[in-house]
């Protein structure tokens, strides 16, 4: 949801008999009723939308035969996409309060194979930058979200279905990546 309006969605969704995710945006206020607004159209998989603070910008991921990237749409404007030079598998991202950085979870199915947290210029000017590498303690599933200057996060609900989904689905990709289950301490038993 924009924090701009509070108002318009963004989402993914295949649209008529095409089998590539396409983006959309709608109104919430105007119900059942309301038109959905397709704002991408070419053949890939379009995912994983986010919108920029002031609501005019939407990042997302791209996959397509050569891989994954993130996009960052201008909303009636231009697209930049950002390099993917390393083709890292795109997890969650979210752009900062002036949308001039992307910040995202992602995995170097080519290298190490382990969670890592990356930031790249939204410009496109350079290859993503890992800010913590090879971290199994990262939890691909929970997201990721730009906190304000107070270190306040403007979401820090719990996991979402789609979250735990994502979970399900890294665990099975990646097994590697199970870490143990918590466990209830052992309760004495009383006769």
């Amino acid at each position: 949801i924009s924090a701009a309006d509070s108002d318009t969605v963004v989402y993914s969704n295949e649209p008529g008999s095409s089998i590539d995710d396409q983006l959309f945006t709608r109104s919430l206020h105007a119900g059942p009723a309301g038109q959905a607004t397709q704002i991408t159209s070419d053949a890939a998989n379009h995912t994983m939308p986010s919108f920029s603070r002031d609501g005019t910008k939407v990042l997302y991921e791209v996959t397509s035969s050569v891989g994954g990237q993130w996009q960052v749409k201008t909303l009636g404007g231009a697209t930049a996409s950002l390099p993917n030079p390393n083709n890292l598998l795109l997890i969650a991202g979210a752009l900062n309060s002036d949308a001039s950085q992307v910040g995202f979870e992602g995995v170097d199915v080519a290298g190490t194979n382990l969670p890592s947290i990356f930031t790249q210029p939204t410009s496109g000017s350079s290859p993503p930058t890992a800010i913590k590498s090879n971290d199994l303690d990262i939890d691909l599933a929970l997201g990721m979200y730009w906190t304000s200057s107070n270190g306040r996060a403007p979401y820090a609900g719990g996991m979402s279905s789609v979250s735990r989904d994502l979970r399900h689905i890294l665990r099975n990709l990646l097994p590697h990546y199970r870490k143990p289950p918590m466990r209830a301490p052992l309760l004495k038993r009383h006769k």
